[in-house]
């Protein structure tokens, strides 16, 4: 449980300056409790760790009997291979587990387009599909979010909104 509420609230703390939309979080988190399991910590392997702040995940990695530890902080977990665990980044993990489950279909797109995606995924240190499927997530995510407010879309409401407003002579920089 700690660790889904840190995941949670590091994301969401982060979701605007990384453009991601909190639906997506929302998503993960929910998998991560879905495809997880509560694993109970009985004993410390503290301190073993530079980061005092990771020593609970090593605890849970090894209390689950986890394969691997998955960040983009490798360096912070020299070392752990002693206790069984692999330490790999997001993109390494995605690449390993994807071998015979992968959902990909071949979507055609002009090569300047795909040129800029390429260019925008190398700096976010992605792979181009995983940037085209995040942008296609956001905007699936986007149109669901507009199609859920659409739907509470009252004509006698937005009337009296609108009767609300009143008329007023408009700025200097906006007349005519």
């Amino acid at each position: 449980m700690p660790l889904i509420l840190e995941y949670e609230a590091v994301c969401k703390r982060k979701a605007a300056r990384l453009a991601i939309a909190v639906f997506t979080i929302d998503t993960i988190v929910r998998a991560f409790c879905f495809a997880g399991r509560e694993t109970n910590v009985h004993f410390r392997v503290r301190p073993f760790l530079p980061d005092p702040g990771d020593e609970f995940l090593l605890e849970l990695a090894v209390a689950g009997a986890a394969d691997a530890i998955v960040t983009h902080n490798v360096r912070h977990f020299s070392g752990v291979e002693q206790f069984g665990l692999q330490v790999l980044t997001p993109g390494e993990f995605m690449r390993k587990n994807r071998k015979g489950a992968e959902m990909s279909k071949i979507v055609a797109v002009p090569d300047n387009l795909y040129n800029k995606a390429a260019e925008v995924a190398a700096k976010e240190h992605v792979s181009v599909e995983e940037f085209v499927s995040a942008a296609v997530e956001n905007r699936l995510a986007s149109r669901e979010y507009i199609e859920s407010r659409a739907s509470l879309f009252s004509r006698q409401e937005f009337e009296r909104a609108l009767q609300a407003i009143p008329d007023f002579e408009p700025e200097e920089h906006d007349r005519l």
